[in-house]
């Protein structure tokens, strides 16, 4: 946990009393300055590994986060740069443990979003999970919460302010977690905004 908190440039520290008499819970919010890393598909990374860039054919490209998620709660805020009017970028996360596929969103790992209005669960695609309607444009930041304690990641539409949440399946997505983005149309780009 000292590690963690050294490396991080930000942090929350929050007390819950009286849980329990004499006991109290205290959670750590770390807000994470994570970069992209391993990569598979038409896909190019650029500015320190902080933005990722699909080249100029329109095809399955996966890229992960080099940090790994435990425990405590970690906040990413992704800025999309350029935006196909299709809109299909999946923003969520994956076991570290499960290898990398161009096509992730079929993975028994998987947990995310994307446009249009699709939600993926496990590999499983479900149409407007929990009232999610994709409401991202170009130059709008999400921010993905990922909340190993309470085991579920929320993503936010800083522009729309609306949010959504899914509950993740430990036994289906063990930790430790990875950032997981993937791109399809070409040209599209994503930030990894510093906390």
């Amino acid at each position: 946990m000292k590690n963690n908190l050294a490396k991080s440039s930000v942090c929350n520290i929050r007390q819950e009393k009286n849980v329990v008499p004499f006991i109290s819970k205290i959670y750590i919010d770390v807000l994470h300055d994570d970069v992209f890393g391993m990569t598979l598909g038409n896909v190019q990374l650029e500015d320190n590994n902080q933005v990722a860039v699909h080249d100029q054919s329109d095809s399955y490209a996966t890229v992960r986060g080099k940090g790994e998620y435990l425990y405590g709660q970690h906040r990413l805020r992704l800025k999309i740069e350029e935006y196909h009017s299709s809109k299909w970028i999946f923003v969520g996360i994956t076991s570290a443990e499960i290898l990398i596929t161009d096509n992730a969103t079929n993975s028994p790992s998987i947990y995310g979003w994307v446009g249009p209005n699709q939600v993926y669960i496990n590999g499983v695609y479900n149409c407007g999970y929990g009232g999610y309607r994709s409401d991202a444009q170009k130059n709008d930041i999400l921010e993905l919460l990922i909340d190993c304690d309470e085991h579920k990641i929320r993503l936010t539409n800083e522009r729309t302010n609306s949010s959504y949440e899914l509950d993740i399946d430990l036994i289906k997505c063990p930790f430790p977690w990875q950032l997981n983005v993937i791109l399809y149309f070409a040209g599209d780009r994503i930030r990894l905004l510093p906390s």
